[in-house]
């Protein structure tokens, strides 16, 4: 499915292109010694397991070495991936990423609490080091829940740079982290269950490739 919104978020304004993925019904990886462990996937499977790997003219995703590969090669456009199920409510969720290629504009992260494919939460990184935590609203609106792309040197960038994000969630109080360092502390109950997704942005004049691994889904 495909929507085009426009971003608010972006200095320029620009439009984006929203793939969406579902995929089939997951199974756990939890085991007897990892008791708060509610999903996990280190992409060491064959198999596609949860997520949808398509491909097309604006991008593609896929399974390679053990890791979920996100490739966007038409401008001004957004990819993602979602677990069909399960959804989660309250969570502490990390995932390893890189940007393996991309400009500063180059975005990668997360979607989480994803009601619907278009209402969710979205925490994002650029090529060059920002962030930002926002919202996406039913009437094609992005509600931002810091003042706009902020910079942090807990940032790894450019092409190569590996980040480990995390997001803890209970109830309306999220907590956001890269690299194990504290970014922001938010309060916000729209969104309260969902899916989560991972996704990749090109929005400069280079196609986004980045790498997922590692995703793990804990009780807070």
């Amino acid at each position: 499915m495909r929507l085009r919104f426009p971003l608010l978020l972006l200095p320029l304004g620009l439009s984006i292109l929203l793939v969406a993925c579902g995929g089939e019904k997951p199974g756990s990886t939890a085991g007897p010694a990892d008791t708060d462990l509610i999903y996990g996937d280190d992409f060491s499977s064959e198999s596609a397991g949860p997520w949808l790997l398509e491909a097309d003219e604006s991008g593609s995703t896929v399974l390679q070495d053990g890791r979920l590969l996100i490739e966007v090669s038409q401008a001004d456009t957004l990819q993602y991936t979602a677990l069909d199920e399960p959804t989660f409510a309250d969570f502490d969720l990390t995932v390893d990423t890189e940007l393996i290629a991309g400009d500063r504009e180059a975005t990668y992260g997360l979607l989480f609490r994803m009601a619907d494919p278009e209402n969710f939460y979205r925490f994002e990184l650029t090529g060059d080091g920002r962030y930002i935590v926002e919202s996406h609203e039913s009437d094609g609106s992005w509600r931002r829940l810091v003042d706009g792309w902020q910079k942090s040197d807990a940032i790894m960038t450019g092409p190569g740079a590996i980040n480990r994000l995390r997001v803890v969630a209970t109830g309306p109080a999220m907590a956001f982290y890269v690299n194990d360092a504290l970014l922001e502390e938010i309060q916000d109950g729209r969104y309260l269950a969902g899916q989560v997704a991972l996704d990749a942005g090109a929005f400069g004049n280079q196609r986004t490739f980045v790498a997922f691994d590692n995703l793990t889904v804990r009780a807070p």
